[in-house]
């Protein structure tokens, strides 16, 4: 089930100048006695938009600029032709629509909508030949339809003459005003930034980013390794695979382990303790008996200090606390019916998410999307009344503050799911999480977690995108 998404769009329009192609002529500046002017700058003079709409003709266009700037029009006709010479495309690019254009039929349309002047269409035409122009369907060019992008007008044709609806086309351009008018017709878009940034989008936006994304954990099982923020060391440990395994619930790819590290720890003493993160995590997600996990947890009460928090590890020499941890902590005190034993953690969590102090991160999760995250998998794993009146509520003003700003695929796919939990739309987080997967169907590595001792980040891409996939899953079904 895909509700989540907007059918695939029957048409895709590119602009040319900017996306397949890129001026030679931007460094082009003209003497004008005492000051110079340059190329670009007289291709917005309102004599250049009337050359390009075809109302004046190139002789005209140049001179009046010519007089107008106080250059010789010689230099301008010199500039033009070597630029014409010199013009080239990105055959990558073309190269994929072609592809497209080839596994889709007629069931895909592929436009070119181009603000150019006849003599520059008809010279391009030339120099690039059926290679480039054979990929399009239709060229619709501003000379010919005598008006320019972002002129509404200009799009309403296109659409008409298509015969598509504004939701049924989609559209690429790299100028943010061209982009605008498209949006607010009600066509898709990409503000064109890359190639592969278009080729990776469009990929997506054709295709099923859930299956991709499932065929991507399936190929890559048993080797989602967390490294450092340079990518060099790989870490052996179980968080992110119980973190995966929670996503999922692929017994392919539930953990080998119930310990913290597979191997000699990195970045820390000889002798690494037993954390309380890892093993609430893993009490939550895998089978253990309950006379274990009680066990466990009376284990754990041992590690509460003077001032009722819980703290990190299970090594009173290394006393540390960390909001997001007992979050974690506390969700399995809960879960278990025990809630009364961690009371002062419980409420101070609950101060930490009414005054705001989750926004700069903690001392081991760096953005605020992990604190929230956590604490509506509290409300949902403790099945407990009082926790939910507790923070329901107020989760749910939280998280709404957060919808629509920046982050990374994990902040996003966490954002998506608090916002499910606490019944929010956040169309923006799931637009951009689609926008964000790769080609080969996962989500890059973000940073999950820090060792701030020695300044080094790690990150999964087996995280990102199990929680990627776990969050799409769920708003399909909203």
């Amino acid at each position: 089930m895909q509700s989540f998404r907007l059918p695939p769009p029957k048409a895709l329009i590119f602009d040319l100048g900017g996306v397949f192609t890129t001026s030679r002529l931007d460094s082009v500046h003209f003497e004008t006695g005492k000051s110079t002017i340059s190329f670009d700058r007289l291709i917005r003079t309102s004599t250049w938009m009337n050359y390009e709409c075809g109302k004046i003709s190139e002789d005209e266009c140049y001179s009046t600029l010519s007089e107008l700037c106080g250059f010789p029009v010689a230099e301008l006709y010199d500039a033009i032709k070597k630029g014409r010479a010199r013009a080239d495309y990105d055959e990558s690019l073309i190269s994929f629509l072609s592809k497209l254009k080839k596994s889709h039929g007629d069931s895909l349309k592929i436009l070119l909508m181009t603000n150019i002047s006849q003599p520059d269409y008809l010279a391009l035409k030339d120099k690039w030949g059926p290679s480039f122009w054979s990929v399009f369907d239709r060229v619709f060019t501003s000379s010919e339809n005598g008006v320019r992008k972002p002129s509404p007008r200009f799009y309403h044709k296109v659409l008409q003459e298509l015969r598509v609806s504004p939701r049924d086309a989609f559209f690429v351009d790299d100028l943010i005003e061209n982009m605008i008018t498209a949006k607010a017709i009600g066509i898709r878009g990409l503000l064109f930034q890359s190639v592969q940034q278009t080729i990776s989008v469009l990929t997506n936006l054709l295709g099923d980013p859930v299956e991709k994304g499932r065929a991507w954990l399936k190929a890559n099982a048993r080797k989602m390794d967390t490294t450092t923020d340079c990518g060099a060391i790989v870490v052996k440990e179980n968080y992110s695979q119980l973190l995966i395994y929670e996503a999922t619930r692929d017994f392919m790819l539930k953990p080998m382990t119930k310990f913290m590290n597979s191997e000699e720890p990195k970045f820390t003493t000889r002798r690494y303790p037993d954390d309380l993160d890892t093993t609430s995590l893993a009490l939550s997600v895998l089978e253990y008996d309950e006379e274990t996990i009680h066990g466990l947890l009376d284990d754990m009460l041992g590690n509460i200090d003077d001032d009722g928090m819980i703290e990190f590890y299970f090594d009173p020499s290394r006393p540390r606390i960390d909001a997001v941890i007992s979050v974690n902590v506390v969700t399995l005190f809960c879960k278990y019916g025990r809630r009364y034993q961690v009371q002062s953690t419980f409420q101070w969590i609950h101060d930490i998410l009414f005054h705001h102090a989750y926004l700069d991160g903690t001392r081991y999760y760096s953005t605020p999307e992990w604190f929230l995250y956590y604490v509506s998998r509290l409300i949902e794993e403790s099945n407990d009344e009082v926790v939910t009146e507790k923070f329901h509520g107020l989760l749910r003003k939280r998280i709404q503050e957060r919808v629509g700003s920046d982050g990374d695929a994990l902040c996003l796919a966490m954002r998506i799911l608090v916002c499910k939990r606490v019944g929010l739309l956040c169309p923006f987080e799931v637009e951009k999480l689609l926008s964000l997967q790769c080609e080969d169907g996962g989500w890059e590595q973000v940073y999950m977690y820090r060792f701030p001792g020695v300044d080094k980040k790690l990150g999964n891409r087996g995280v990102s995108t199990a929680l990627a996939l776990k969050a799409l899953a769920a708003v399909s079904h909203h």
